[in-house]
């Protein structure tokens, strides 16, 4: 019942993320790399799939590069 209820709700929002947050991340993503040329037309529903991959490899490399260097804290921590 519980793996039911749970493949019910999680679906969807797996979908969501996949097919919109990612998709628009790995767009983006390959906008900046291709400088323009690629996704555009027929190719965004050819290559969906792919085109979420590159979403998940931005995230993750984003990700990284926040962990490399994070920004510098706004707030100063007294000493003692």
């Amino acid at each position: 019942m519980r793996d039911g209820l749970l493949g019910i709700v999680w679906f969807p929002v797996r979908d969501a993320l996949w097919e919109s947050v990612l998709f628009q991340l790995g767009r983006a993503g390959l906008l900046a790399i291709t400088l323009g040329r690629f996704p555009r037309g027929r190719s965004l529903q050819h290559h969906a799939d792919r085109i979420s991959f590159a979403g998940v490899i931005v995230l993750v490399l984003g990700w990284l590069a926040w962990a490399a260097c994070p920004p510098p804290r706004l707030i100063r921590l007294r000493n003692g």
